[in-house]
């Protein structure tokens, strides 16, 4: 089992640098600099520069010609690792499509913006794992985007103004999706999100027009403000135990014409479970809300609304009795609730992380604290 106290850190980090609902992803790769040390050199249709360490290529901008471009996986026997700033966005308006080499891990800040010719990104068999803000904004001809397992975060406005994006998935090992990342992408209809999400960072899908289906993963646990404003053809949003923050106006909210104001869409249904955010936000807001029934926090062994030591406790006893062949004295669902590293059995091992999550709840400055199962998930990985 990993260290509490540095995923606590870890976590706690993060947050400070992302806020809680109208924050900034401004982390891990997002707003990066590339660095390097070489002057400007030129290998056919490509400026380059080698990085600090002199051991990978950056290019720097594309000069050629052609409309189809393939960039090489090395260039003077060196791996071409990133894409700098703003490489293809100044005077690439005819570029259609871009070969990425296998060897690419690195994409910089609006490193294709404005590419208004690019209908295909293909990143899915790269090793990129991060992209600098704005790095695709505004390419209004983008159909198609597959991204690679490798990608944490998707950066702010990443995807902003991509008018005919009509689809994406993000991989399951995408933690955060950052702020207006696909705002205005007016004709994207779908979706889906990875498992490991856990936060959609402020106006991520505002103006998503044609927007009707969203598959939300159990993992996420904050929902910016506005995430999903004006998105005038969503009609519905199913929403986990494990989400703990929604922000302003962050779903059902579209723009009256006659008024120029935002306003609740009263038919916007929202299902969720007893007791949760989402019922308080869906009532706060005179939605429609469909119980999911009640439900008890994993690790929330005796369903008395929290997580703590009491739960340890009761895990512990049940254990010792079921060593020397008694019955637990738990009911199916408290043996459930009780399994938090989902093994199958109930043991010393699941008290322990129920202790580790109670320690972690009195010691954070997370504002709010993680949900258990998100807790529990990230300690067991």
């Amino acid at each position: 089992m990993k260290n509490m106290f540095k995923k606590a850190a870890a976590l706690t980090l993060s947050l400070a640098i992302i806020g809680t609902v109208g924050y900034s992803v401004n982390s891990n790769g997002n707003n990066f600099s590339i660095k390097s040390v070489s002057a400007a050199a030129v290998s056919e249709d490509f400026e380059y520069s080698v990085n600090s360490e002199g051991k990978s290529v950056i290019i720097t901008k594309y000069a050629g010609k052609n409309l189809d471009v393939v960039i090489p996986e090395t260039i003077d026997g060196l791996p071409v690792t990133a894409i700098g700033t703003r490489a293809f966005a100044d005077g690439n308006t005819s570029v259609k499509s871009v070969a990425f080499p296998a060897s690419l891990t690195e994409i910089g800040f609006g490193a294709f913006a404005t590419c208004s010719a690019l209908t295909e990104i293909d990143l899915s068999k790269t090793a990129v794992t991060a992209v600098g803000t704005s790095a695709f904004n505004s390419c209004l001809s983008l159909k198609k985007v597959l991204l690679p397992d490798t990608l944490r975060y998707i950066s702010d406005y990443m995807f902003a103004f991509c008018e005919n994006l009509t689809d994406i998935t993000l991989p399951d090992k995408t933690r955060s999706v950052g702020p207006a990342a696909f705002w205005m992408c007016t004709g994207l209809t779908e979706i889906s999100i990875g498992n490991e999400v856990a936060v959609i960072a402020k106006e991520a899908f505002g103006y998503c027009l044609s927007l009707e289906k969203v598959s939300l993963p159990d993992g996420l646990w904050i929902i910016g403000e506005r995430a999903f404003v004006q998105c005038v053809s969503l009609k519905d949003m199913t929403l986990s135990e494990n989400v703990v923050l929604i922000g302003d106006l962050a779903v059902g909210y579209v723009l009256n014409t006659e008024t120029g104001l935002l306003e609740a869409a009263r038919d916007f249904v929202i299902s969720g479970y007893d007791g949760t955010p989402a019922e308080s936000y869906a009532t706060d807001n005179g939605f429609i809300f469909i119980s999911l029934g009640s439900k008890a926090a994993l690790g929330d062994v005796n369903c008395d609304g929290s997580v703590d030591a009491s739960d340890a406790s009761a895990v512990l006893t049940a254990y010792a009795l079921s060593s020397i062949g008694q019955d637990s004295g738990l009911t199916d669902e408290q043996t459930a609730l009780a399994d938090v590293s989902g093994d199958g059995s109930v043991d010393a091992s699941d008290a322990s992380l129920i202790l580790s999550y109670y320690a972690y709840v009195q010691t954070t400055s997370d504002a709010p604290p993680q949900p258990p199962a998100v807790f529990f998930k990230q300690q067991m990985s």
